[in-house]
């Protein structure tokens, strides 16, 4: 009960219904528990006797041994599907976080892990809820009432019994500490591997034009292996504490038996009641052993528990809805320094960017271009400095804000599994008109290709765009962007998988939807530099080298002119 997720999972159940189940829980092995004492009086000749002559009564125990397992299976099914209902929204609430979880703490985990904890270790949670939890219930409903009938037949032979749940526990609980341990370590082992195949298909060309099969499947293999020998211990002592538990139990099954044997000898014992106490002594068994099988549920659930909580502790993004006014579009970055980790990325980065021009932003790599970029989208918020849009501090305004208002287009051509009117509307894009989608697609000569598919716009892609070459991922990712109308651009070299001619119809596009717009493009290309208005030079380290204007940058700045040098001899 003190398990955080347990709690939570309590908090989401549908109490009514579950109280119902549970009442009809106790109801249901309440009356099961009077079944052998029906059965021990089988064995009384007036009791037969009587019920031969009494057909009424013989038909109201039939319906009694009907009733008492209807009864089991509704409240069964009762709680079972509280727990079912509680985990689908526990599911949706932590796949809601992870989606508000700032990037910067995702950072930290591979996309597999996390799909294996929202899959793999849901599943485990799913069974607690709805097979564990309940069973539990009606086994220790069960223990409880066939020891209260045991102490009624017999006390002493009840008082010997009970030295099992001792011995029980001493096996038990070490046991369990070991499992716990290995089922943690073979839920992270799960995730990586989950993570890494999810990697290595997604860049399956890469890895067969190098022909690193033969390393990836050695190196998969020992994964596997590890997994393997994880899951081996856990079966291992999981088998070792089952066949344990149960020579126990069949050991003290027959002392008592033998001693029972005894009482029915020296005549204080009649054979209905003794049949009556092996009844319950028997049915006892099960429930034990199903109270031993959820303790190894319980390691299991309690480890995935703390790697779902773990999930739930990422820190959220800020999402006020208190939005602020923006009257300009300017950008305005002052004494601005970011480090990942331990390295630092800017350095002091300071310049001043008009609202409604191009700047093109320059330097080697590592310099920061497209950390830039993600300060902008508030991806990351622990920079020191100030940065200002407006006259507004990027800091007082929510990510949700800063997003509606700037569009970005990576430098990865990504497109989502889906359709691709899907991903052109996606997003803040939803309410986005056919006259106006259709527009874009002609503006940036999408209209033919999309005609060409089987299914025209409503074609299913993967989310690797297969079937589409990266010139068109790359001209559907810009036709994303620019559905709506946005008072700020950040463009990452967005025509890097274009040819010239394509480039060309592209560009003029894209000058014709950011006319009067704030537009930034991390720049590689010749032409994307001589046609924006300023020029954003940085060093390696991040800082600062020059800020203007094509020529004037030309005329006194040394990288700059190192920088169009390269691009003159690439092309």
């Amino acid at each position: 009960m003190t398990n955080p997720l347990f709690k939570l999972l309590i908090g989401f159940l549908n109490k009514p219904k579950f109280v119902v189940g549970f009442i009809l829980s106790l109801v249901g092995t309440s009356l099961g528990l009077l079944l052998p004492q029906v059965i021990g009086k089988l064995l009384d000749i007036t009791f037969l006797t009587e019920i031969a002559s009494q057909p009424l009564l013989l038909t109201g125990m039939v319906l009694f041994f009907v009733s008492v397992y209807v009864i089991r299976a509704v409240s069964s099914y009762l709680v079972g599907t509280c727990g079912s209902q509680a985990l689908n929204k526990i599911q949706k609430h932590i796949y809601d976080h992870l989606l508000k979880a700032s990037v910067q703490e995702l950072d930290a985990y591979q996309s597999g892990d996390l799909a294996s904890r929202l899959t793999n270790d849901m599943s485990i949670v799913l069974n607690f809820m709805t097979v564990v939890v309940p069973n539990l219930l009606l086994n220790v409903i069960v223990i409880v009432g066939s020891i209260y009938f045991l102490f009624m037949i017999s006390s002493s032979m009840t008082f010997i019994s009970l030295l099992i749940v001792p011995v029980l526990l001493l096996v038990i609980v070490p046991i369990n500490a070991h499992l716990e341990a290995y089922y943690n370590d073979y839920q992270t082992g799960v995730g990586e591997i989950s993570s890494r195949i999810s990697h290595k298909f997604v860049h399956i060309r890469l890895m067969k034009a190098f022909r690193g099969e033969h390393s990836e499947a050695r190196d998969m293999g020992k994964s596997f292996d590890h997994l393997t020998s994880n899951y081996k211990k856990i079966i291992g002592w999981s088998s070792f504490q089952n066949t344990l538990i149960s020579s126990l139990m069949m050991g003290f099954i027959i002392l008592i038996l033998v001693l029972a044997g005894g009482e029915v000898a020296r005549g204080t014992m009649t054979m209905s009641s003794l049949t009556t106490f092996i009844l319950y002594i028997t049915q006892l068994i099960d429930p034990i052993s199903d109270v031993s099988d959820a303790m190894t549920e319980i390691s299991e659930f309690r480890s995935v528990s703390n790697r779902l909580m773990e999930v739930l502790k990422l820190a959220k993004e800020d999402d006020g809805k208190d939005y602020s006014s923006i009257e300009s579009a300017a950008i305005r970055m002052s004494g601005v320094q970011f480090a990942y980790d331990t390295e630092r990325i800017l350095n002091d980065l300071s310049v001043q960017i008009p609202s409604g021009k191009h700047v093109a932003i320059v330097g080697p790599s590592g310099s920061g271009k497209s950390t830039i970029f993600s300060l902008l989208m508030k991806f990351y918020q622990d920079y020191q400095g100030s940065i200002q849009i407006g006259q507004q501090e990027l800091k007082d305004l929510s990510p949700s804000q800063v997003r509606q208002m700037i569009s970005y287009i990576p430098q990865d051509n990504t497109l989502f599994h889906g359709t691709l009117r899907e991903n052109l509307l996606y997003g803040k894009n939803s309410g986005v008109s056919e006259e106006r989608l259709y527009e874009i697609l002609e503006q940036l000569d999408l209209t033919k290709l999309v005609n060409e598919l089987e299914k025209g716009i409503d074609t299913k892609i993967s989310d690797s765009g297969t079937g589409l070459s990266e010139g068109q991922k790359q001209r559907f990712n810009i036709a994303r962007a620019f559905m709506v109308d946005h008072p700020i651009y950040l463009l990452d070299e967005v025509t890097a998988s274009l040819d010239s001619v394509t480039e060309s119809i592209i560009s003029k596009a894209i000058d014709k939807f950011t006319a009067g717009k704030t537009r930034l493009t991390i720049a590689h290309r010749l032409n994307t530099v001589r046609e924006a208005d300023y020029i954003l030079v940085l060093n390696k380290n991040g800082s600062v080298s020059d800020f203007g204007k094509h020529q004037q940058l030309i005329q006194r700045n040394h990288l700059y002119n190192h920088f169009l040098s390269e691009l003159q001899a690439a092309g």
